[in-house]
């Protein structure tokens, strides 16, 4: 039987792998287990980064369906097929046991839709980018730029953000708050400084750089008929 696995992020541990190799462990540890029924996700737009971690330069793509709010992410892993996120901060992960069963894990992040925030201030720093899109004919994407001071360490960083896009941004912020191997493979995580409509744009620090490329039509559709 194909199941639908529920964690809460606390009870989540070790690699994605490792949790399918021990599938029997974790099926009595979980709160409940239910059924997942077949859905076709559709994803009509990407949203398209370059970044720069000290030498290698990688693209990171975002699947964006703006009417459910939800974004779909693709890890480079060969275990993990696709993590959906829900604008509640649910995240299901699916992916493939070691014994070749299909499963889905489900994580739970509670500060990725919390409407009381207390977000660290930023400072401006006056400046503004455009991300020019006309090879894609889409409107070009203004942003603002912040300064980042570090607190308990030395240094600080750059980023800018635009509130141009139909994209919950803290939901894309939490994918590098996930447990093992469905977390980003860089750190984006800005649920304790910007909102839901403040996304980022492009980032400079110490031996990273991230810039968009662009944001616009480019359909995935993902089906859960084998889970």
């Amino acid at each position: 039987m194909k199941k639908l696995l529920i964690f809460g992020i606390v009870g989540f541990f070790g690699l994605f792998s490792g949790l399918f190799a021990q599938q029997k462990e974790v099926e009595e540890n979980t709160k409940t287990t239910a059924t997942l029924q077949e859905t076709t996700y559709y994803f009509p737009d990407a949203l398209v980064y370059e970044y720069q971690l000290d030498s290698a330069r990688e693209e990171l793509w975002i699947f964006v369906n703006p009417e459910t709010e939800q974004l779909l992410f693709v890890p480079n892993d060969d275990m993990i097929e696709a993590v959906i996120s829900f604008p509640d901060g649910t995240y299901r992960i699916f992916g493939t046991a070691e014994a070749g069963e299909q499963m889905v894990l489900c994580q739970h992040l509670p500060e990725v839709s919390e409407q009381n925030l207390e977000l660290a201030p930023l400072q401006s720093n006056g400046k503004i980018l455009t991300v020019s899109q006309q090879h894609i004919q889409q409107p070009d994407i203004t942003s603002k730029g912040f300064e980042i001071k570090y607190q308990k360490m030395a240094g600080g960083e750059i980023i800018y953000v635009t509130d141009q896009l139909p994209i919950n941004s803290r939901q894309l912020y939490g994918l590098s708050r996930l447990d093992g191997d469905a977390r980003l493979a860089v750190d984006l995580d800005y649920l304790a400084m910007l909102l839901s409509n403040q996304l980022i744009t492009h980032i400079s620090r110490d031996h990273f750089s991230l810039k968009l490329l662009d944001y616009g039509p480019n359909p995935y559709y993902f089906t859960t008929k084998l889970y």
